[in-house]
């Protein structure tokens, strides 16, 4: 039964992106702990790209919400990388990161 909704909750997600990037509305769905570089990472996202962070879900493992969550952000850095030709998200996060190491001297 977990499989069934696992692979429902992946059709849904990949849909549901398929949709919301044809509105225009990028948005990449964020689960796992939380890092203090996050928001950094965000804002980052929102000015150079237009796509907006969110946070869906802490540290809890597979289930269908993390496989909704999966699949959309799958379909969107897709996306992402056939109009910018690199994948952005990454790139924000790391930047972010580095931005962090360096604030905090190392």
């Amino acid at each position: 039964m977990d499989a069934w909704r696992d692979h429902i909750a992946n059709e849904h997600g990949a849909k549901d992106a398929k949709t919301d990037i044809a509105s225009g509305i990028l948005t990449y769905r964020i689960r796992g702990l939380r890092r203090s570089s996050e928001d950094d990472a965000a804002r980052l996202a929102a000015e150079s790209y237009g796509i907006r962070m969110i946070r869906t879900g802490g540290c809890v493992g597979p289930g269908p919400e993390w496989s909704y969550d999966m699949a959309y952000n799958r379909v969107l850095k897709e996306h992402l990388k056939a109009r910018f030709g690199f994948d952005p998200i990454e790139r924000v996060i790391d930047e972010a990161r580095a931005k962090e190491q360096k604030d905090s001297g190392g």
